[in-house]
């Protein structure tokens, strides 16, 4: 699996913004830390 480049208009948004983002293990994705910390909520229906 690989990464496909960031759009250079999206880069600098992203790197402008005061959320903080981190990388998800080696799969090249970038996510939200709220997002990390809301991955457990919900119904069984939508864990992994």
């Amino acid at each position: 699996m690989f990464a496909l480049p960031v759009p250079a208009s999206l880069q600098k948004s992203l790197d402008t913004t005061k959320v903080e983002y981190v990388n998800l293990g080696t799969s090249g994705l970038r996510v939200s830390v709220p997002v990390l910390g809301g991955m457990s909520l919900g119904s069984s229906e939508w864990a992994l």
